[in-house]
């Protein structure tokens, strides 16, 4: 039932967002074991409400500490897959894991470019959605353009994660047949 996943969405809300508490390793343990959980119900539930799929996955990209922030993104990224049955909560985990993943990418990219060498906070977060983003020429066709600004970075590690997903998906099967389809143009003449 709707209420009950609304109901378990706040507590899940109490025990990632404790309040000024320090994010000792006990506080993270218990943040990863309730998320963990917590996406396996949702996996499971048939209930098809864009709003609490929403808040859920609002709820995944919201927390700051490192090693919750990859768990979240790792698990959005299950959700957003085709293994997910739960069809309102796939499309809006993969909507919100593209609008995080192109965040992200633009954040690691300022902050390569900001003048004295500031440490880049975003970087660990851009690996881990290039080492988890799914392989498939739609997925990797959604954030094309975020992927071809890393191409030129500096960082090594980041171009050859790029250019590992642009060669697994094989887009350019996929993109070169239709560019070789006869186009109509504005009159409907080819």
């Amino acid at each position: 039932p709707q209420s009950g996943v609304a109901a378990l969405l706040q507590v899940v809300e109490c025990v990632l967002h404790p309040g000024d508490t320090l994010a000792d390793d006990d506080v993270v343990a218990l943040q990863l074991a309730v998320l963990d959980r917590l996406v396996r119900a949702m996996m499971l539930s048939r209930y098809e409400d864009a709003a609490l799929a929403s808040r859920f996955a609002a709820l995944l990209q919201s927390n700051d500490d490192p090693r919750v922030a990859s768990a979240c993104i790792q698990h959005m990224t299950i959700l957003s897959g085709p293994a997910n049955p739960n069809r309102a909560l796939r499309d809006v985990c993969r909507q919100q894991l593209n609008a995080v993943f192109v965040q992200a990418i633009a954040s690691f990219l300022e902050g390569a470019t900001s003048p004295g060498g500031i440490a880049n906070s975003h970087r660990n977060r851009v690996v881990v959605l290039l080492t988890t983003w799914n392989r498939s020429p739609q997925s990797v066709l959604e954030v094309f353009s975020s992927l071809c600004q890393c191409i030129t970075c500096d960082d090594a590690e980041v171009r050859g994660l790029v250019q590992r997903i642009l060669i697994d998906s094989d887009v350019a099967a996929v993109c070169l047949p239709l560019l070789q389809l006869p186009h109509k143009d504005q009159h409907g003449f080819l």
